[in-house]
């Protein structure tokens, strides 16, 4: 999946993914060629980059993140600008991350 204007990294502008950016393409690449639709690799991606913006407000590094990092995240109660509101699909998307 390429990364031009009409890909998610354009879909979530208030959101940054941070440390996490420079892992996207690959991601996204990867799961287009195991057969994922364009609206799930697209949900898969908003979660990464949703994830990446709240760790660097929790300032946590991507060396610490474990199944306790990403249980705490699915968890947060969040107020994140541009965030989906039920949070429920994180923690599984992010597990496949």
């Amino acid at each position: 999946m390429k990364m031009n204007n009409e890909t998610p990294l354009n879909t979530r502008h208030f959101l940054k993914p941070r440390c996490l950016e420079q892992y996207l393409t690959a991601f996204s690449e990867d799961l287009a060629q195991k057969g994922f639709t364009s609206l799930t690799i697209n949900s898969y991606f908003n979660a990464v980059v949703h994830f990446g913006s709240w760790l660097q407000k929790q300032d946590k590094s991507i060396i610490n993140i474990d199944l306790n990092c990403i249980g705490d995240f699915a968890k947060h109660p969040c107020n994140c600008f541009g965030a989906r509101q039920k949070k429920h699909y994180l923690k599984n998307m992010l597990n496949v991350f």
